[in-house]
Parts: C-alpha cells; structure tokens; sequence
C-alpha cells in the first residue's frame, strides 16, 4: 500500500550524525538474515503479530517473509534469553511492503529501514525498542553512509527514537 505523505513522517540518519541512544545491552542478543533461515523463528514472530495486532489486514505472513527476501530485503531479528522478540527490516532501494521495489533512494551508499516490530506478548525490559534500534543503526553504518525510513505519524515512539539517533525530516524519499 503506498503511504500518503501527509500521514508519514519521511525520515534520513546520516552516519556522521547518529547519536546512540543507549550503550547495548548485553541481556539481548540479534542475527541478520539475508535469506530464510530458522524458520521457527520467523514463525515465532508472526504468530506473535497475529495475536497482538489482531486487526492488522496486512500482517506479513510466512510468504510474506519468504517473498521479502526474493526481493533483497534483509532483516535483523532481535533475542531475548534466546527467543525472537522483535525484527527490523532493511533494503538497499525504497519499498513500502519490502516485496515489491518502488524506487532507488536519494542517495549512493545508502538503504532503507524500517518495519520493525516488538512483541508485547512476552516479559521484555523497558528498553527493547531502543535496544533493537541502537543495535540496527551499530550495525548498517558499518556499511553505509545513509539510512532513510518513515514512520506513521500516530507511531510517536519510532519517531522520536529516529530523531534522538540523529535522524532528520526530509520530504524526498515517497
């Protein structure tokens, strides 16, 4: 589904300009993936979606994740005392459901995350959701120069979590 521009928030972090948030925790433990493996994992994931946002018509489902990576998307998977809790996704050209490419981005050495997601359904510290983002930004600006993303302008966590990283507003990424 292609976002409206006037409910997004478009979004840029340049490595010269991310500021980690927190120190990581060493109480969490991640893996990237650039094709499908552990499938019990993604499992875990999905059916975790299922159960807490029963209303999402476009929760990604297992062929979802199978089609996502067909399409070069890649992902890091967030642990918890060793079970999956979170995800964020990645890619090295603008896509708005990570299946279908829409466009390049604005600019060389760069990608394009977002679609993380956080289980509620499990006992997890305070901190995840910037865990999960600190972890991802430590890892891609070992390879690139710029991330862009959006969030939905309800989704007022991400947000200020993207801009206290050092993220800035932009208008050319849609």
């Amino acid at each position: 589904m292609v976002p409206d521009k006037k409910d997004v928030v478009q979004l840029v972090l340049h490595k010269e300009n991310y500021i980690p948030i927190q120190e990581i925790d060493n109480s969490f433990s991640y893996k990237w993936f650039y094709k499908l493996d552990q499938e019990h994992d993604f499992h875990s994931i999905i059916k975790s979606i299922n159960l807490m946002l029963e209303d999402w018509n476009e929760a990604p489902t297992f062929d979802d994740i199978v089609s996502r990576f067909e399409a070069g998307s890649f992902v890091m998977l967030q642990y918890y005392k060793n079970e999956p809790i979170g995800w964020f996704w990645g890619n090295t050209r603008l896509t708005y459901d990570w299946k279908n490419i829409v466009k390049e981005l604005p600019s060389v050495n760069s990608m394009y995350g977002g679609g993380s997601y956080i289980t509620k359904d499990r006992n997890i510290p305070k901190n995840t959701g910037i865990q999960l983002y600190t972890k991802f930004f430590n890892d891609i600006f070992d390879f690139y120069k710029s991330a862009y993303g959006y969030v939905d302008s309800w989704n007022k966590a991400p947000i200020r979590i993207n801009k206290r990283s050092g993220a800035i507003e932009i208008n050319n990424l849609l």
